[in-house]
């Protein structure tokens, strides 16, 4: 979920895509060696380990079903848009402040609750 929030994509759909692409194959690698690591289980004759090997086939599958396909779509539907985006000065999300005359600083502030928080830099020394 990190990677989708962070990506600078314009569009649900896109910084799935990128999520997927970024994150898709690590979590599904993951998923297969957790599988392959307790496929012994199947084959063993104590009903015990059968059970702990179901158990874990059980919540590698709900796993990455939720992670690959279940998140994904939900995400590419009613996920949020942009956060970091530049918006009008009217909506009070960004808010420009001068700096010292060598560079320029722009604030970009997804909360305006947050906004009263960020320090002045024009008082810095």
């Amino acid at each position: 979920m990190l990677c989708y929030y962070e990506s600078d994509e314009p569009t649900r759909e896109e910084k799935v895509t990128r999520m997927l692409s970024t994150v898709g194959a690590p979590v599904l690698l993951g998923g297969l060696s957790t599988l392959f690591g307790t496929l012994p289980l199947a084959f063993t004759s104590s009903d015990v380990f059968y059970t702990v090997f179901i158990a874990f086939v059980a919540i590698v599958v709900l796993g990455l079903g939720h992670g690959l396909i279940l998140l994904p779509i939900l995400l590419s539907l009613v996920g949020p848009t942009n956060v970091f985006a530049t918006y009008k000065a009217s909506d009070s999300l960004v808010e420009e402040r001068s700096a010292p005359a060598d560079e320029d600083v722009l604030v970009v502030v997804a909360d305006p609750l947050v906004a009263e928080t960020v320090p002045d830099v024009t008082h810095a020394s």
